[in-house]
């Protein structure tokens, strides 16, 4: 059984195209890494906010239920978390269930800044390919009977 390596390249001393995709990458990336951290923050912020909104309700005004449905209201809009009626705190599992995701969203986009940087530093990019060549025998011819 016979081995061999074929390389297959993309790029060169003249062609830049995987630095340019990882220009691109790289690009996309800062800017996807960048709206998901303020996501985050501002997650966070609604997170904490969300004691204080309902702190800032007055129980005798008529309007109490109007302020603490905006509170909310305004909860659900800004992480998905909705809390049950007449839940004057936030449960350890809808805090972090809340936080989470905007967290992972700014890790995944983080290893898409380091993909890009890889991509951006590589002048090409070779690919090894792997061949197994399997020489047969002489054919037999079979006698009919």
């Amino acid at each position: 059984m016979l081995h061999r390596l074929i390389f297959w390249r993309i790029g060169g001393r003249h062609v830049h195209l995987p630095k340019l995709v990882g220009a691109f990458v790289l690009f996309g990336a800062l800017l996807m890494f960048l709206g998901s951290l303020a996501h985050m923050f501002d997650s966070w912020d609604s997170l904490k906010g969300f004691d204080s909104c309902l702190s800032s309700v007055n129980p005798n005004d008529a309007a109490y239920a109007s302020d603490v449905e905006m509170c909310r209201t305004t909860l659900w809009n800004k992480t998905g978390i909705y809390p049950a009626l007449g839940q004057g705190k936030l449960s350890l599992v809808q805090f972090w269930s809340a936080l989470m995701p905007p967290v992972a969203m700014v890790l995944f986009w983080l290893a898409g800044l380091l993909i890009g940087w890889m991509l951006y530093r590589t002048g090409e990019l070779v690919i090894p390919i792997e061949e197994t060549v399997r020489e047969l025998g002489p054919k037999r011819r079979f006698a009919k009977k």
